[in-house]
Protein backbone atom coordinates (compact mmCIF):
# COMPACT_ATOMS: atom_id res chain seq x y z
CA UNK A 1 0.00 0.00 0.00
CA UNK A 2 1.38 3.76 -0.98
CA UNK A 3 1.53 5.67 2.03
CA UNK A 4 1.39 9.37 0.85
CA UNK A 5 3.45 11.77 2.82
CA UNK A 6 2.12 14.20 4.49
CA UNK A 7 2.35 17.75 3.20
CA UNK A 8 4.81 20.57 5.00
CA UNK A 9 2.53 22.37 7.23
CA UNK A 10 5.38 24.80 8.33
CA UNK A 11 4.47 27.60 6.16
CA UNK A 12 0.96 27.69 7.34
CA UNK A 13 2.31 27.25 11.13
CA UNK A 14 4.63 30.46 10.12
CA UNK A 15 1.84 32.55 8.54
CA UNK A 16 0.13 31.96 12.20
CA UNK A 17 2.53 32.78 14.05
CA UNK A 18 3.39 35.92 12.13
CA UNK A 19 -0.37 36.90 11.91
CA UNK A 20 -1.00 36.43 15.97
CA UNK A 21 2.44 38.41 16.39
CA UNK A 22 0.66 41.28 14.62
CA UNK A 23 -2.29 41.05 16.76
CA UNK A 24 -0.52 40.76 19.40
CA UNK A 25 1.46 44.06 17.88
CA UNK A 26 -1.28 46.09 17.23
CA UNK A 27 -2.81 45.61 21.37
CA UNK A 28 1.05 46.77 22.25
CA UNK A 29 2.22 43.82 23.50
CA UNK A 30 5.96 43.86 21.82
CA UNK A 31 7.59 41.44 23.52
CA UNK A 32 5.05 38.91 22.81
CA UNK A 33 4.65 40.07 19.03
CA UNK A 34 8.26 39.49 18.62
CA UNK A 35 8.65 36.63 20.28
CA UNK A 36 5.93 35.17 18.07
CA UNK A 37 7.79 36.72 14.95
CA UNK A 38 11.01 34.83 15.49
CA UNK A 39 8.78 31.83 16.11
CA UNK A 40 7.86 32.15 12.43
CA UNK A 41 10.89 33.28 11.09
CA UNK A 42 12.28 30.24 12.36
CA UNK A 43 9.76 28.18 10.56
CA UNK A 44 9.69 30.24 7.09
CA UNK A 45 13.19 32.82 7.13
CA UNK A 46 11.19 34.22 3.53
CA UNK A 47 8.24 35.76 5.54
CA UNK A 48 9.28 39.28 4.51
CA UNK A 49 6.42 40.98 6.50
CA UNK A 50 7.06 39.15 9.52
CA UNK A 51 10.68 40.82 9.56
CA UNK A 52 9.21 44.28 8.26
CA UNK A 53 6.78 44.09 11.35
CA UNK A 54 10.28 43.46 13.48
CA UNK A 55 11.50 46.32 12.62
CA UNK A 56 8.32 48.42 13.35
CA UNK A 57 8.31 47.04 16.81
CA UNK A 58 11.03 48.65 17.50
CA UNK A 59 10.68 51.51 15.64
CA UNK A 60 10.71 54.67 16.31
CA UNK A 61 12.63 54.41 19.73
CA UNK A 62 15.47 56.10 19.06
CA UNK A 63 17.08 53.66 21.88
CA UNK A 64 16.47 50.38 19.18
CA UNK A 65 17.27 52.36 16.13
CA UNK A 66 20.09 49.86 15.51
CA UNK A 67 17.64 46.48 15.57
CA UNK A 68 15.26 48.65 13.59
CA UNK A 69 17.74 48.57 10.69
CA UNK A 70 18.53 45.01 11.11
CA UNK A 71 15.30 43.81 10.48
CA UNK A 72 14.40 46.38 7.80
CA UNK A 73 17.32 45.02 5.86
CA UNK A 74 16.33 41.59 6.14
CA UNK A 75 12.86 42.69 4.74
CA UNK A 76 14.70 44.89 1.75
CA UNK A 77 16.85 41.41 1.13
CA UNK A 78 13.48 39.44 0.64
CA UNK A 79 12.03 42.18 -0.80
CA UNK A 80 13.80 44.78 -2.79
CA UNK A 81 10.78 46.73 -3.63
CA UNK A 82 9.11 47.24 -0.24
CA UNK A 83 9.13 50.70 -0.23
CA UNK A 84 7.80 51.43 3.22
CA UNK A 85 10.60 49.50 5.11
CA UNK A 86 13.31 51.35 2.20
CA UNK A 87 11.64 55.00 3.57
CA UNK A 88 12.07 53.63 7.48
CA UNK A 89 15.14 52.14 6.94
CA UNK A 90 16.26 55.61 5.40
CA UNK A 91 15.16 57.49 8.57
CA UNK A 92 17.10 55.19 10.92
CA UNK A 93 20.01 55.43 9.24
CA UNK A 94 19.95 58.91 9.65
CA UNK A 95 19.36 58.91 13.67
CA UNK A 96 22.25 56.40 13.35
CA UNK A 97 24.74 58.62 12.13
CA UNK A 98 24.88 57.18 8.58
CA UNK A 99 23.12 60.22 6.93
CA UNK A 100 24.99 59.19 3.35
CA UNK A 101 23.87 55.78 3.23
CA UNK A 102 20.26 57.68 4.68
CA UNK A 103 20.54 59.58 1.54
CA UNK A 104 21.56 56.84 -0.78
CA UNK A 105 18.39 54.81 0.63
CA UNK A 106 16.16 57.46 0.05
CA UNK A 107 16.64 58.02 -3.41
CA UNK A 108 15.68 54.34 -4.01
CA UNK A 109 12.30 55.59 -3.35
CA UNK A 110 11.71 58.51 -5.91
CA UNK A 111 10.57 57.33 -9.39
CA UNK A 112 13.77 58.70 -10.67
CA UNK A 113 16.11 57.07 -8.69
CA UNK A 114 14.07 53.69 -9.30
CA UNK A 115 11.91 53.87 -12.28
CA UNK A 116 11.24 49.88 -12.95
CA UNK A 117 9.68 49.30 -9.24
CA UNK A 118 7.08 52.00 -10.15
CA UNK A 119 6.32 51.29 -13.91
CA UNK A 120 3.21 48.58 -13.21
CA UNK A 121 1.38 51.00 -10.40
CA UNK A 122 -2.29 51.97 -10.71
CA UNK A 123 -3.29 55.43 -10.31
CA UNK A 124 -4.65 55.35 -7.16
CA UNK A 125 -1.09 53.74 -6.19
CA UNK A 126 0.56 56.33 -8.03
CA UNK A 127 -1.81 58.96 -5.96
CA UNK A 128 -0.13 57.68 -2.92
CA UNK A 129 3.07 57.40 -4.43
CA UNK A 130 3.35 61.24 -4.89
CA UNK A 131 2.68 61.35 -0.90
CA UNK A 132 5.62 59.49 -0.13
CA UNK A 133 7.58 61.10 -2.84
CA UNK A 134 7.00 64.24 -1.71
CA UNK A 135 7.73 62.84 2.08
CA UNK A 136 11.60 61.32 0.24
CA UNK A 137 12.35 64.52 -1.20
CA UNK A 138 11.89 66.61 2.08
CA UNK A 139 14.44 63.51 3.89
CA UNK A 140 17.17 64.52 1.25
CA UNK A 141 16.83 68.06 2.02
CA UNK A 142 17.14 66.87 6.03
CA UNK A 143 20.42 64.68 4.54
CA UNK A 144 21.71 67.61 2.44
CA UNK A 145 21.42 70.02 5.64
CA UNK A 146 23.96 67.17 7.16
CA UNK A 147 26.50 67.07 4.46
CA UNK A 148 30.03 67.85 4.25
CA UNK A 149 29.25 67.97 0.65
CA UNK A 150 26.40 70.30 0.45
CA UNK A 151 26.96 73.96 0.40
CA UNK A 152 25.17 76.36 1.98
CA UNK A 153 23.49 77.66 -1.66
CA UNK A 154 23.45 74.05 -2.99
CA UNK A 155 20.94 73.40 0.49
CA UNK A 156 18.60 76.66 -0.38
CA UNK A 157 18.40 75.96 -4.36
CA UNK A 158 17.09 72.68 -2.81
CA UNK A 159 14.92 73.74 -0.22
CA UNK A 160 13.34 76.47 -2.95
CA UNK A 161 13.09 73.63 -5.79
CA UNK A 162 11.14 71.28 -2.59
CA UNK A 163 8.57 74.54 -2.87
CA UNK A 164 8.01 75.11 -6.22
CA UNK A 165 6.81 71.73 -7.02
CA UNK A 166 4.97 70.99 -3.66
CA UNK A 167 4.10 73.85 -1.84
CA UNK A 168 3.68 76.85 -4.32
CA UNK A 169 1.40 75.17 -6.72
CA UNK A 170 -1.24 75.25 -3.25
CA UNK A 171 -0.82 79.25 -2.21
CA UNK A 172 -4.44 80.59 -3.06
CA UNK A 173 -4.61 83.44 -5.14
CA UNK A 174 -5.66 85.90 -3.99
CA UNK A 175 -4.26 84.82 -0.64
CA UNK A 176 -5.65 85.37 3.00
CA UNK A 177 -5.59 88.91 3.58
CA UNK A 178 -5.18 90.65 7.44
CA UNK A 179 -8.28 91.66 9.03
CA UNK A 180 -7.93 94.61 10.80
CA UNK A 181 -9.31 94.78 14.64
CA UNK A 182 -9.06 96.59 17.75
CA UNK A 183 -8.40 93.64 20.24
CA UNK A 184 -5.41 91.33 20.62
CA UNK A 185 -3.05 90.09 17.77
CA UNK A 186 -3.97 85.99 18.02
CA UNK A 187 -0.56 84.24 17.67
CA UNK A 188 -0.99 80.22 16.87
CA UNK A 189 1.72 78.39 17.40
CA UNK A 190 1.75 75.28 15.36
CA UNK A 191 3.92 72.12 16.19
CA UNK A 192 4.21 68.06 16.11
CA UNK A 193 6.63 68.36 18.92
CA UNK A 194 5.40 70.99 22.18
CA UNK A 195 7.91 69.10 24.84
CA UNK A 196 9.13 66.72 22.75
CA UNK A 197 11.79 67.51 20.92
CA UNK A 198 15.34 68.72 22.58
CA UNK A 199 15.32 72.48 22.11
CA UNK A 200 11.86 72.66 22.85
CA UNK A 201 11.93 73.84 26.06
CA UNK A 202 13.82 77.01 24.37
CA UNK A 203 10.44 78.70 23.37
CA UNK A 204 9.08 78.64 26.88
CA UNK A 205 10.48 81.98 28.04
CA UNK A 206 9.13 83.37 24.59
CA UNK A 207 5.38 82.24 25.23
CA UNK A 208 5.55 82.92 29.25
CA UNK A 209 7.36 86.12 28.35
CA UNK A 210 4.74 87.39 25.89
CA UNK A 211 3.41 90.66 25.97
CA UNK A 212 -0.62 89.47 27.45
CA UNK A 213 -1.78 92.79 26.55
CA UNK A 214 -1.18 93.09 23.05
CA UNK A 215 -1.38 89.28 21.98
CA UNK A 216 -3.47 86.63 22.49
CA UNK A 217 -1.66 82.96 22.44
CA UNK A 218 -3.28 79.53 21.04
CA UNK A 219 -1.43 76.63 20.55
CA UNK A 220 -2.21 74.00 17.62
CA UNK A 221 -1.05 70.63 18.72
CA UNK A 222 -0.74 68.10 16.22
CA UNK A 223 0.65 65.25 18.66
CA UNK A 224 -1.42 63.31 21.05
CA UNK A 225 -1.25 65.33 24.52
CA UNK A 226 1.97 63.87 26.61
CA UNK A 227 2.54 64.99 30.57
CA UNK A 228 5.17 67.26 29.17
CA UNK A 229 2.80 69.03 27.01
CA UNK A 230 0.53 69.14 29.92
CA UNK A 231 2.62 70.52 32.23
CA UNK A 232 5.22 72.84 30.68
CA UNK A 233 3.09 74.07 27.31
CA UNK A 234 -0.84 74.13 28.35
CA UNK A 235 -0.78 76.59 30.91
CA UNK A 236 1.19 79.12 28.83
CA UNK A 237 -1.94 79.79 25.68
CA UNK A 238 -4.97 81.05 26.21
CA UNK A 239 -6.63 78.00 24.07
CA UNK A 240 -5.01 74.64 23.23
CA UNK A 241 -6.42 72.93 20.58
CA UNK A 242 -5.70 69.49 19.30
CA UNK A 243 -4.95 69.02 15.67
CA UNK A 244 -3.89 65.42 15.84
CA UNK A 245 -5.50 63.18 13.25
CA UNK A 246 -7.18 66.35 11.11
CA UNK A 247 -7.02 66.19 7.71
CA UNK A 248 -4.97 69.30 6.34
CA UNK A 249 -8.26 71.02 5.27
CA UNK A 250 -10.31 70.46 8.60
CA UNK A 251 -6.55 71.62 10.56
CA UNK A 252 -7.16 75.16 7.99
CA UNK A 253 -10.50 75.59 9.15
CA UNK A 254 -9.99 75.15 12.61
CA UNK A 255 -7.17 77.62 12.15
CA UNK A 256 -9.38 79.89 9.88
CA UNK A 257 -12.28 79.58 12.98
CA UNK A 258 -9.99 81.05 15.83
CA UNK A 259 -9.15 83.83 13.44
CA UNK A 260 -5.70 83.22 13.65
CA UNK A 261 -3.45 86.61 12.62
CA UNK A 262 0.11 85.52 12.93
CA UNK A 263 0.62 81.65 12.31
CA UNK A 264 4.02 80.39 13.44
CA UNK A 265 5.49 77.53 12.20
CA UNK A 266 7.80 75.48 14.89
CA UNK A 267 8.63 72.75 12.66
CA UNK A 268 9.87 73.21 9.34
CA UNK A 269 10.58 70.15 7.39
CA UNK A 270 11.21 68.08 10.30
CA UNK A 271 7.17 67.51 9.30
CA UNK A 272 7.04 68.47 5.05
CA UNK A 273 3.43 67.22 5.14
CA UNK A 274 2.35 70.03 7.10
CA UNK A 275 4.67 72.46 5.59
CA UNK A 276 1.70 71.91 2.93
CA UNK A 277 -0.64 73.54 5.61
CA UNK A 278 0.90 76.60 5.47
CA UNK A 279 1.20 76.39 1.85
CA UNK A 280 -2.29 76.78 1.65
CA UNK A 281 -2.07 80.09 3.41
CA UNK A 282 -4.54 79.63 6.42
CA UNK A 283 -3.76 82.48 8.33
CA UNK A 284 -2.59 86.29 6.64
CA UNK A 285 0.92 86.33 8.33
CA UNK A 286 3.08 82.68 8.69
CA UNK A 287 6.18 83.00 9.79
CA UNK A 288 9.15 80.15 10.26
CA UNK A 289 12.34 79.82 12.12
CA UNK A 290 11.65 79.39 15.90
CA UNK A 291 12.92 76.17 17.08
CA UNK A 292 14.61 75.04 14.36
CA UNK A 293 16.58 77.33 12.68
CA UNK A 294 16.40 77.04 8.76
CA UNK A 295 14.07 78.77 6.48
CA UNK A 296 11.60 76.58 4.59
CA UNK A 297 11.63 78.75 1.27
CA UNK A 298 7.53 78.60 0.48
CA UNK A 299 6.17 81.76 -1.02
CA UNK A 300 3.50 81.29 1.59
CA UNK A 301 5.81 82.46 4.84
CA UNK A 302 6.15 86.07 5.03
CA UNK A 303 9.45 85.89 7.14
CA UNK A 304 12.68 83.70 8.84
CA UNK A 305 13.15 84.54 12.39
CA UNK A 306 17.48 83.98 12.78
CA UNK A 307 20.43 86.09 13.33
CA UNK A 308 23.12 87.37 11.46
CA UNK A 309 25.79 84.84 12.40
CA UNK A 310 23.45 81.90 11.25
CA UNK A 311 22.30 83.72 7.85
CA UNK A 312 24.12 86.34 6.95
CA UNK A 313 22.54 89.18 4.53
CA UNK A 314 23.89 87.48 1.43
CA UNK A 315 21.89 84.72 1.86
CA UNK A 316 18.49 86.66 1.89
CA UNK A 317 18.61 86.85 -1.82
CA UNK A 318 17.82 82.84 -1.93
CA UNK A 319 14.85 82.92 -0.08
CA UNK A 320 11.21 84.28 -0.71
CA UNK A 321 10.74 84.97 3.12
CA UNK A 322 11.43 88.01 4.76
CA UNK A 323 14.94 87.68 6.81
CA UNK A 324 13.74 89.02 10.65
CA UNK A 325 16.78 88.90 12.48
CA UNK A 326 17.66 88.73 16.47
CA UNK A 327 20.76 89.85 18.42
CA UNK A 328 20.77 86.06 18.54
CA UNK A 329 18.56 82.93 17.60
CA UNK A 330 19.78 80.39 20.06
CA UNK A 331 18.84 80.65 23.38
CA UNK A 332 19.47 78.85 26.16
CA UNK A 333 17.86 77.97 29.65
CA UNK A 334 20.14 76.87 32.70
CA UNK A 335 18.86 74.22 35.04
CA UNK A 336 16.91 75.46 38.26
CA UNK A 337 18.44 73.31 40.52
CA UNK A 338 22.25 73.35 41.11
CA UNK A 339 24.58 71.27 39.49
CA UNK A 340 27.90 71.58 41.11
CA UNK A 341 31.52 71.85 38.53
CA UNK A 342 33.83 69.49 39.82
CA UNK A 343 37.42 69.46 39.52
CA UNK A 344 39.27 66.66 37.16
CA UNK A 345 40.48 64.09 38.96
CA UNK A 346 44.79 64.11 38.14
CA UNK A 347 44.39 60.23 38.03
CA UNK A 348 42.03 60.46 34.91
CA UNK A 349 42.49 59.55 31.23
CA UNK A 350 42.38 62.80 29.20
CA UNK A 351 38.46 62.21 27.62
CA UNK A 352 37.04 63.96 24.66
CA UNK A 353 33.63 64.18 24.48
CA UNK A 354 29.98 64.57 22.18
CA UNK A 355 26.83 64.44 23.02
CA UNK A 356 25.44 65.18 19.82
CA UNK A 357 23.21 63.63 17.79
CA UNK A 358 24.64 60.99 15.83
CA UNK A 359 23.05 62.09 12.23
CA UNK A 360 25.45 65.50 12.95
CA UNK A 361 28.45 63.20 13.34
CA UNK A 362 29.29 63.57 9.42
CA UNK A 363 32.00 61.37 8.22
CA UNK A 364 34.84 63.82 7.70
CA UNK A 365 33.96 65.09 11.23
CA UNK A 366 34.62 60.90 12.76
CA UNK A 367 37.93 60.71 10.51
CA UNK A 368 39.19 64.11 12.35
CA UNK A 369 38.30 62.76 15.41
CA UNK A 370 39.85 59.50 14.70
CA UNK A 371 42.97 61.28 13.90
CA UNK A 372 42.55 62.92 17.14
CA UNK A 373 42.55 59.94 19.15
CA UNK A 374 46.15 58.57 17.45
CA UNK A 375 47.64 62.16 17.59
CA UNK A 376 46.38 61.67 21.52
CA UNK A 377 47.05 57.89 22.20
CA UNK A 378 46.17 57.92 25.93
CA UNK A 379 42.70 59.25 25.55
CA UNK A 380 39.52 58.44 24.80
CA UNK A 381 36.23 59.15 23.13
CA UNK A 382 32.74 59.86 25.06
CA UNK A 383 29.81 59.52 22.75
CA UNK A 384 26.23 59.85 23.99
CA UNK A 385 23.09 59.86 22.06
CA UNK A 386 19.97 57.63 22.56
CA UNK A 387 20.35 54.82 19.70
CA UNK A 388 23.69 54.42 21.37
CA UNK A 389 21.26 52.03 23.56
CA UNK A 390 21.25 49.71 20.31
CA UNK A 391 24.13 46.65 20.64
CA UNK A 392 23.62 46.68 16.36
CA UNK A 393 24.92 51.00 17.28
CA UNK A 394 27.80 50.56 18.95
CA UNK A 395 29.14 47.90 16.89
CA UNK A 396 28.38 50.66 13.70
CA UNK A 397 30.56 52.88 15.48
CA UNK A 398 33.44 50.57 16.52
CA UNK A 399 33.90 49.16 13.28
CA UNK A 400 34.46 52.52 11.67
CA UNK A 401 36.98 53.89 14.38
CA UNK A 402 38.70 49.96 14.30
CA UNK A 403 39.04 50.81 10.02
CA UNK A 404 40.86 53.90 10.82
CA UNK A 405 43.25 52.47 13.56
CA UNK A 406 41.41 53.10 16.81
CA UNK A 407 41.29 50.23 19.26
CA UNK A 408 37.24 50.21 20.00
CA UNK A 409 38.32 49.91 23.74
CA UNK A 410 38.93 53.81 23.62
CA UNK A 411 35.35 54.74 23.01
CA UNK A 412 33.01 55.28 25.81
CA UNK A 413 29.38 54.77 24.11
CA UNK A 414 26.56 55.93 26.48
CA UNK A 415 22.79 56.55 25.77
CA UNK A 416 21.03 59.47 26.86
CA UNK A 417 19.52 59.94 30.42
CA UNK A 418 17.36 62.62 32.46
CA UNK A 419 18.48 66.36 32.19
CA UNK A 420 20.26 66.50 36.02
CA UNK A 421 22.33 63.32 35.24
CA UNK A 422 23.26 63.93 31.73
CA UNK A 423 24.88 67.34 33.08
CA UNK A 424 26.09 65.98 36.00
CA UNK A 425 27.88 62.85 34.85
CA UNK A 426 28.36 63.72 31.64
CA UNK A 427 30.08 66.69 31.50
CA UNK A 428 32.04 66.44 34.93
CA UNK A 429 33.49 63.37 33.07
CA UNK A 430 34.64 64.79 29.94
CA UNK A 431 37.93 67.24 29.60
CA UNK A 432 36.97 68.70 26.09
CA UNK A 433 33.83 68.58 24.06
CA UNK A 434 34.23 68.15 20.39
CA UNK A 435 31.91 69.57 18.21
CA UNK A 436 30.82 68.32 14.94
CA UNK A 437 31.11 69.46 11.54
CA UNK A 438 29.09 70.30 9.20
CA UNK A 439 26.34 70.39 11.14
CA UNK A 440 27.22 72.09 14.86
CA UNK A 441 25.63 72.33 17.91
CA UNK A 442 23.54 74.28 19.56
CA UNK A 443 22.15 73.04 22.42
CA UNK A 444 24.52 70.75 23.64
CA UNK A 445 27.57 73.58 23.45
CA UNK A 446 25.75 75.36 25.47
CA UNK A 447 25.46 72.40 28.16
CA UNK A 448 28.80 71.94 27.75
CA UNK A 449 30.39 75.18 28.19
CA UNK A 450 27.32 75.44 31.35
CA UNK A 451 29.34 72.67 32.94
CA UNK A 452 32.90 74.10 32.35
CA UNK A 453 33.57 72.36 29.57
CA UNK A 454 35.06 73.86 26.58
CA UNK A 455 34.13 73.56 23.12
CA UNK A 456 36.49 73.06 20.26
CA UNK A 457 34.58 73.70 16.75
CA UNK A 458 35.63 74.19 13.13
CA UNK A 459 34.03 77.01 10.98
CA UNK A 460 31.62 75.81 8.73
CA UNK A 461 28.61 76.75 6.45
CA UNK A 462 25.93 76.60 9.14
CA UNK A 463 28.13 78.97 11.55
CA UNK A 464 25.87 77.99 14.90
CA UNK A 465 29.25 77.83 16.44
CA UNK A 466 30.91 81.09 15.43
CA UNK A 467 27.46 82.04 16.43
CA UNK A 468 28.36 80.78 20.29
CA UNK A 469 32.10 81.13 20.33
CA UNK A 470 32.81 84.58 19.23
CA UNK A 471 29.81 86.06 21.03
CA UNK A 472 31.53 84.41 24.46
CA UNK A 473 34.99 85.95 23.31
CA UNK A 474 36.31 82.28 22.85
CA UNK A 475 37.26 82.92 19.33
CA UNK A 476 40.65 80.87 20.16
CA UNK A 477 38.56 77.81 20.16
CA UNK A 478 37.22 77.62 16.65
CA UNK A 479 39.76 76.33 14.37
CA UNK A 480 39.94 77.05 10.58
CA UNK A 481 39.92 73.62 9.43
CA UNK A 482 40.79 69.97 10.16
CA UNK A 483 44.35 70.08 11.16
CA UNK A 484 44.19 73.08 12.76
CA UNK A 485 41.15 71.10 15.05
CA UNK A 486 43.25 68.29 15.34
CA UNK A 487 46.46 70.60 15.81
CA UNK A 488 44.45 72.45 19.01
CA UNK A 489 43.07 68.99 20.28
CA UNK A 490 46.74 67.91 20.64
CA UNK A 491 48.11 70.75 22.53
CA UNK A 492 45.18 70.76 25.00
CA UNK A 493 45.40 66.74 25.84
CA UNK A 494 49.36 67.51 26.07
CA UNK A 495 48.70 70.57 28.29
CA UNK A 496 45.19 69.77 30.50
CA UNK A 497 46.32 72.54 33.07
CA UNK A 498 45.54 75.06 30.07
CA UNK A 499 41.66 73.88 31.16
CA UNK A 500 42.00 74.86 34.82
CA UNK A 501 41.47 79.01 34.84
CA UNK A 502 38.13 77.91 31.87
CA UNK A 503 36.48 75.48 33.74
CA UNK A 504 35.29 77.75 36.57
CA UNK A 505 34.53 80.32 34.37
CA UNK A 506 32.98 79.70 31.47
CA UNK A 507 29.41 78.85 33.24
CA UNK A 508 29.12 83.05 34.16
CA UNK A 509 30.39 84.27 31.40
CA UNK A 510 27.43 82.05 29.32
CA UNK A 511 24.73 83.08 32.02
CA UNK A 512 25.74 87.02 31.31
CA UNK A 513 25.45 86.66 27.75
CA UNK A 514 23.01 87.54 24.71
CA UNK A 515 22.20 83.45 24.83
CA UNK A 516 20.70 83.93 28.52
CA UNK A 517 18.94 87.12 28.40
CA UNK A 518 15.37 86.13 27.35
CA UNK A 519 13.62 89.22 28.18
CA UNK A 520 15.57 90.69 25.08
CA UNK A 521 14.36 87.76 23.05
CA UNK A 522 11.12 87.91 23.62
CA UNK A 523 11.30 91.98 22.85
CA UNK A 524 12.73 91.44 19.78
CA UNK A 525 10.69 88.88 18.45
CA UNK A 526 7.51 90.66 19.37
CA UNK A 527 8.89 93.37 17.47
CA UNK A 528 8.75 91.19 14.46
CA UNK A 529 5.19 90.40 14.70
CA UNK A 530 4.49 93.94 15.04
CA UNK A 531 6.43 95.43 12.62
CA UNK A 532 5.63 92.38 9.71
CA UNK A 533 1.82 92.59 11.43
CA UNK A 534 1.53 96.43 10.50
CA UNK A 535 2.88 95.94 6.88
CA UNK A 536 0.01 93.73 5.90
CA UNK A 537 -2.32 95.73 7.73
CA UNK A 538 -1.96 99.23 6.52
Amino acid sequence: MNVQKPADDHPLQAQALAEAGLSAQLKGELVQARSLYHQALALEPSLFQACFNLGLSYYPNRKQTGESIYWFRRTLALNPAHLKATMLLAECLYWQGEVKASLQTVLRTLPEGNPQAFSNWTAAEQLQLRKRQMMAESWVLKTAFALAEFSEQDFLQLLRAWAIKWADPLLPVPPAQAVTHSGKIRLGYFSQEFGGFSSSYLMTPLLAGHDRERFELIAFSDAPDSQASDKNFKPLFDRWVSVYGCEASETARLIKGHKIDILLDLGGHTHPERLLLFAGKPAPLQITGLGFGTPVALKAMDGFITDPQIFPAELAEWIPEEVCYLSSALHWIPPEEEIPIRSRPAERPFIFGSANGLYKLSEPCLNTWAEILKACPESYLSLKAAPLASAETRRYYHDFFSARGVNPNRLLLQATEGRRQHLENFYNGIDLALDPFPYHGGVTSCEALWMGVPVLAMAGRIRCAESILLRLGLEDWLMPDTQAYVQKASEIYRQPEILHPLKFSLRQKLLNSVFCDMPRYVRETEAHYLRLWQKISS
